[in-house]
């Protein structure tokens, strides 16, 4: 019989990033004006449910969340097998190969 995998916590913030994605836009380097996001900003929006970006919000929170935040970008970059800044912007990488990587992410912790 099928079992259905748990999410754990890492899982639902790379399910909610990779929709992040899907419904503002993906971009590279930085948050462009009409509101697309990079793999960075859309995971640290997903992992904070702020609409602030990463740069605003990050000195606003506790030493906890922080954690929280290194953890959850650790984690990915390990499983993506390098930094998820750098992973993004490598020059031919396309939205679609963000977006399944990150559900990837999300059911394999």
């Amino acid at each position: 019989m099928f079992e259905a995998k748990q999410l754990t916590e890492h899982g639902k913030i790379y399910l909610e990033a990779a929709n992040l994605l899907e419904k503002k836009g993906w971009c590279q380097k930085r948050a462009t004006l009409d509101g697309k996001v990079c793999m960075g900003e859309a995971l640290y929006k997903a992992t904070f449910s702020t609409e602030l970006s990463s740069s605003e919000h990050y000195f606003a929170v506790n030493k906890h969340e922080r954690e929280k935040w290194k953890s959850v970008n650790n984690a990915l970059s390990k499983f993506i097998g390098r930094d998820v800044v750098g992973w993004n912007d490598t020059p031919g990488r396309t939205k679609a190969e963000v977006i399944e990587k990150l559900r990837e992410a999300a059911y394999n912790p």
